[in-house]
């Protein structure tokens, strides 16, 4: 545990460092400069989405900051960090097949998981999609934080049962829910863990996951209501022509829907789903047993040789 832990700090210190050597002083030109003044109450007809990041960028707004462009870089440079070190926590607690059948697999098993998750989270960090996240005052990092906030205390839970994860788990999730749509398809898959918890745990965790997923709605609904009660006491909603809490509400969840169905590619999203859900049932749930056998050994090892090859290569563009 404290090896993990100390592989953890490292992490996050090495990527923060990684992401703030590369944070421009200046709102980068483009679409996050549009953010920048958007989100910060500039923009009286933005589309009313992200009601987190909004609140969080007009608060940062009204502070005597000396460069709010700079210090919005450094946020999201601090949230990618974050992300990809939760990523990392995360491998550690998601079981493997059937590794930890014997006291004596124990060492190889937390192993695998510990090199698992560093080639994770460093390959995370240095993808080109998170680094343009992490380093341009972006909320892709903030929403892939919350989401993986709510992901995270789910799996722990798996690994050492405690009531107060799942419970963090629901609070996150909602909140998650109501900022990124992009949660809105990660939602089922959340919950079809939380009734493999209550299969494994039985009555132990029936009750906490039905008042963990009330609470997830909860929040969500109070996240958007409250978005909507402020926006529509706003100059943004009186340059509108006034805008009821109703109206506001309703706009917040048709856009929240809308951005969820049209971030589904139209073509490819079966072969996509193959490719990343697939390959995590089984990792999962497929006994992982080591052969004894060195020539099929050495056919496994070549073949997962073959596979970080590929990985690097589509990470870099690599012709």
């Amino acid at each position: 545990r404290a090896r993990e832990r100390v592989v953890g700090v490292l992490l996050f210190l090495g990527i923060l460092g990684f992401y703030l050597a590369q944070i421009p002083a200046f709102a980068v030109p483009g679409r996050w400069v549009e953010m920048l003044v958007s989100f910060s109450g500039l923009d009286p007809f933005r589309p009313l989405v992200r009601p987190l990041w909004t609140a969080l960028m007009q608060g940062l707004a009204g502070l005597p900051l000396p460069d709010l462009a700079l210090f919005v870089n450094g946020l999201s440079a601090l949230a990618g960090a974050a992300v990809c070190t939760l990523l990392y926590a995360s491998l550690l607690c998601m079981p493997f097949g059937r590794m930890f059948m014997g006291d004596h697999r124990f060492s190889e098993a937390r192993s695998a998981h510990l090199l698992a998750g560093v080639l994770a989270a460093l390959y995370a960090a240095v993808s080109q999609p998170m680094v343009t996240a992490s380093t341009r005052g972006d909320f892709a990092g903030f929403d892939l934080l919350l989401l993986l906030l709510a992901v995270y205390p789910s799996l722990h839970y798996y690994r050492r049962p405690a009531n107060g994860l799942i419970y963090v788990s629901g609070l996150m999730a909602g909140l998650a829910a109501a900022e990124y749509p992009g949660m809105l398809m990660v939602l089922p898959g959340l919950g079809l863990w939380w009734v493999l918890l209550i299969w494994r745990f039985q009555t132990q965790a029936r009750r906490h996951v039905a008042l963990a997923s009330l609470l997830a709605v909860s929040v969500a609904l109070l996240v958007l209501l409250g978005s909507a009660y402020c926006f529509s006491g706003s100059d943004e909603a009186a340059w509108r022509g006034g805008v009821t809490i109703g109206q506001a509400f309703v706009e917040l969840a048709k856009n929240q829907v809308l951005e969820a169905a049209y971030s589904v590619p139209k073509v490819g999203w079966l072969l996509l789903l193959c490719v990343t859900v697939g390959p995590l049932v089984f990792v999962v749930f497929r006994p992982m047993e080591e052969t004894t056998d060195l020539f099929t050994q050495l056919g496994i090892y070549f073949f997962r040789l073959v596979l970080l090859a590929l990985g690097v290569i589509i990470l870099f563009e690599l012709p």
